[in-house]
């Protein structure tokens, strides 16, 4: 049975790539099938496209698919095909088909290095200011929602909000990562109904700030902070604040964030921002004790230790 005509060749493209086992025999079986598609025998006129109208535009698409395998591939928009990987950085769709670190316009660098002070100092420093732009990102969406915004006015809100709080064009990253994550956004913004921007407050910061020091590292003053940490943070629901439970789902929340801002190199960068010049993290400070348990004259002896972490 042949395959009948289109009415119209649309002037954009969407890029499925194949992944085919990795031997001749495959290529060719599936190479062939593809080719059956060049072959006007196998059409039948049906929509207002000739056979050789569609043939031709048939033996471009094989010819594309040979002379351009996988890196050609991007969204709507002409965004390349990026996600976000396991460990938290931003990775890309290379012309062999795998994922690699982002490049150009897709790789986030490093922030500048912190000077002065302690490098406990630095790390409190980039952990507020991390946190500040966090808040400030979902007061952006709340600001949205409560505006009526569609989804994709909330998206050019949140990016633009974006690029004016850390100084990174961030735009291509995020619209690539929202071309094949529509679904998260859409759980991220729609939810804003139930959590309100008025439930971040100065405890949920403390707590999202002890956080990310905890996951710190320093080196040479340039802050970084590790995804997996941070992520398992979020997903304890550990509350030394006295969070509500409403809070408690801005943990959520935040995590969803973190894809659109590029993960954890997007997070890295809001720490190098200087929003806040002055940290306190001495609410996050760790105390510990040391107790020797003797056996005294048959006698056991126990203590009862409060307070601290």
């Amino acid at each position: 049975m042949p395959w009948l005509t289109p009415d119209d060749i649309p002037e954009a493209d969407d890029c499925r790539p194949l992944s085919i086992p990795a031997n001749s025999v495959w290529l060719a079986l599936v190479s062939g099938a593809l080719t059956e598609l060049t072959l006007p025998y196998n059409w039948e006129k049906f929509g207002t496209l000739t056979v050789a109208e569609t043939v031709e535009k048939m033996q471009s698409i094989v010819d594309n698919y040979y002379n351009s395998p996988c890196g050609a591939c991007t969204t709507p928009g002409g965004y390349r095909v990026i996600r976000i990987s396991g460990t938290g950085h931003v990775e890309q769709l290379d012309e062999s088909g795998n994922w690699v670190d982002g490049t150009g316009e897709y790789h986030i660098p490093l922030p500048d290095a912190r000077e002065g002070g302690t490098e406990q100092d630095q790390i409190c420093l980039a952990a507020t200011n991390a946190v500040y732009v966090l808040e400030q990102l979902y007061e952006n969406l709340t600001d949205s929602w409560n505006s009526e915004l569609d989804e994709a006015e909330a998206e050019t809100a949140f990016i633009l909000g974006l690029i004016a709080l850390v100084g990174f064009e961030f735009a291509p990253i995020t619209w690539g990562i929202v071309a094949f994550m529509t679904a998260v956004f859409a759980a991220l913004y729609t939810t804003l109904e139930f959590i309100g921007a008025d439930l971040w407050d100065t405890s949920v910061s403390d707590q999202i700030t002890c956080f990310l020091t905890e996951c710190a590292t320093n080196t040479a003053g340039v802050v970084t902070f590790d995804y997996q940490c941070f992520m398992n943070r979020l997903n304890s629901l550990t509350d030394t604040f006295s969070l509500t439970e409403t809070q408690l789902r801005l943990y959520l929340q935040i995590g969803y964030m973190l894809y659109f801002i590029g993960g954890m190199d997007g997070l890295n960068l809001a720490g190098g921002t200087t929003a806040i010049s002055v940290g306190d993290c001495d609410l996050c400070s760790e105390h510990c004790f040391r107790i020797d348990l003797k056996e005294i004259d048959g006698n056991s002896y126990g203590v009862v230790i409060s307070g601290g972490t």
